[in-house]
């Protein structure tokens, strides 16, 4: 397939992309224009695998870079805890694949998911977020968002770290649970 100019004229690569925006952009691409290769990494993403997914992750690849990279993978950072908390929050009602397409926007929109920053957004940075279409512009979640920010900070005052609160919950080690057979 030749370069589609009017494609190209329509869609530039976003100037300060994140990682999922990239994914997104290269998908699309790949599906009107062949002037490149897709990325060996998001050739990979796509092929596949002979490791084991669960169901839920289908054949999109940003699902499926998801299952292989992040879910059920322990995690010990606490701003990672944070994006996850809110991201989960934003997914009420929606589907992960809706989020995790709005991944980069939120991260813009929400500081880098820095809660001490979020903790003290203001009635302005409110309704600046309620114009954001980065993100899912839903009051209420928007406020959830600013207020677990908030109870956020307070449990690392109170246990030093979000991760040390979630960890002593498994005694500090990861539950390693796999299917049963059935009786």
């Amino acid at each position: 397939m030749p370069i589609n100019a009017k494609w190209h004229a329509a869609h530039p690569m976003p100037a300060k992309a994140g990682p999922t925006d990239r994914l997104l952009w290269h998908l699309e691409h790949a599906k009107a224009c062949a002037c490149r290769p897709i990325p060996p990494t998001l050739r990979a993403l796509a092929a596949p695998s002979d490791k084991p997914r669960c169901h839920w992750a289908g054949t999109d690849p940003l699902m499926i870079h998801y299952h292989d990279t992040e879910w059920g993978v322990p995690v010990h950072d606490d701003r990672h805890f944070f994006e996850m908390l809110v991201l989960e929050g934003a997914q009420a009602g929606l589907s992960w694949m809706t989020i995790l397409k709005k991944r980069d926007g939120y991260r813009r929109a929400f500081a880098g998911f820095d809660p001490k920053k979020v903790a003290r957004f203001d009635a302005a940075r409110k309704a600046k977020l309620l114009q954001d279409p980065g993100i899912v512009r839903n009051r209420l979640k928007i406020d959830s968002t600013i207020t677990n920010a908030q109870a956020y900070l307070e449990m690392q005052r109170e246990f030093g770290s979000f991760d040390a609160y979630l960890w002593a919950f498994v005694n500090r080690r990861p539950l390693i649970n796999g299917p049963t057979a059935a009786t």
